[in-house]
Formats: C-alpha cells, structure tokens, sequence
C-alpha cells in the first residue's frame, strides 16, 4: 500500500506541454488516480527516477502503424544530457534542444531552427520529444486502467542492466513495458517498439549543436555502419 501510495503522486495524466522542462524530466502534469497494481507501480517508480548527472542514452523506434499501410520505419534517437538544465533530444533528423531556450531544429538544414519543443515535426513516428519519459509513464499508468487483469512483473537485462518489466493483457492482445533508472528501456504496444541501446554516464557536446555540420547518429538497429545526415 505504502509504495501504490508513493507512486500516485508520480503518475502523469497528460503529457506534458512542450514549451519547455527542467530536470531529468518536464514538469509533470496532475497526477490520476493510484496505482494500485504493483507490477505497473514497480516500473513507474523505476521510469520517473529524476537523474541529474551527464548521459547519454540511444534508441531504436520501430513505428508499426503508419498512414496508409507503408512498410514502418525503425528510426535511430538519442536522449543527452550535460545537466539538469541542458538536454538534446534528436528523432532522426529532427533535433529537440532545451538549453537557455527550447528549440526544435531540422538537421538536414531543410528549415531553420524554431522556437519551442515541436512535436508536430515527429508526429509522423507517433513520439514527441518525451518519449523516453513522460509519455511511456502517462501511457502505462492508463493502460493500467483497462487491462483485463494484474500486470505479469518480470526482469530483463537492457544496455547492460537489469530492467524492471510489467506485461498487460488485453481482450485483443499485451502490452510490455520497461525501465531502469530514469529512462524507458523497452516498450511494445500495438503501435510502437522502443529499446534502448546503450547509456552511458557522458554527453557529447556536439549533440548540443544546431549549426549545419556532419553528424553521425548511432544505427538505430545495432548494424556496422551509421546514418550520416547534414546538422550538428
């Protein structure tokens, strides 16, 4: 009861607005009703660890659903920070910065920089700028709402550390998601598969940059070579 307790108070409704955030994480929205669940509230707590220290962490977004039926796109991201005030968050081509003032930056250098976090401009692989954080955690705490029965716990070893795990099932199929400390590790839903590649306890500056440069992102599937595009 006691940790159903500690985690309503962490549980997101919304996400949030994009205008801006600090910490480790955006301000989160008002918390919903308690999870009473305890696998759900195990990776909630896990998922909402505020981090402070320089990471880096990469990902691999598979979209499953897209417009039209058009085969779905696995996309490379990478989610940095140098502290609890300076974070990049790059979608492919599309970079999120929050530094003195948020930015939202096209690194092919087909449009300039604009003000604010721009989730439109990802829109299209259904995740926004918060897709390691806020957004799992608003997702699974809803999703608690309407599973068909207690959430399945269990551990997985993700980027070299042990994940904590809950599967929810559905009249028409499960849902999986995982944390570590801070970040999401893994998701599978019907519309989305997201993992985590690595992390690591430093941030490159050049991931801070928007002026048009060369710019190798890590390959989202783990291959030998890299997506070079034109951005900093």
């Amino acid at each position: 009861m006691r940790l159903a307790r500690s985690v309503a108070v962490l549980v997101v409704s919304t996400v949030v607005l994009a205008g801006c955030f600090t910490g480790k994480r955006p301000t989160l929205a008002a918390p919903t009703a308690p999870v009473t669940d305890a696998a759900v509230a195990a990776v909630l707590t896990r998922l909402q660890m505020p981090l402070t220290s320089p990471f880096t962490a990469t990902y691999s977004i598979l979209t499953k659903l897209t417009a039209g039926g058009a085969p779905a796109p696995t996309t490379a991201a990478t989610v940095a920070q140098t502290d609890s005030n300076t974070r990049s968050v790059t979608i492919g081509t599309i970079r999120f910065l929050q530094q003195s003032a948020p930015q939202t930056c096209d690194l092919t250098g087909a449009r300039p920089c604009e003000p604010g976090l721009l989730d439109e401009r990802t829109s299209n692989l259904i995740v926004g700028h918060d897709f390691w954080s806020v957004s799992p955690a608003s997702k699974l705490a809803q999703d608690a709402t309407t599973t068909i029965a207690a959430g399945i716990p269990s551990t997985r070893q993700v980027a070299g550390q042990t994940a904590t795990c809950v599967q929810l099932r559905f009249a028409a199929g499960s849902k999986t998601y995982c944390a570590v400390d801070g970040l999401l590790a893994a998701q599978d839903t019907p519309d989305l598969r997201i993992d985590l590649l690595s992390e690591v306890p430093s941030a490159d500056p050049g991931l801070f940059t928007n002026i048009a440069s060369a710019t190798t992102l890590p390959a989202a599937t783990g291959a030998a070579s890299s997506t070079t595009v034109v951005g900093g």
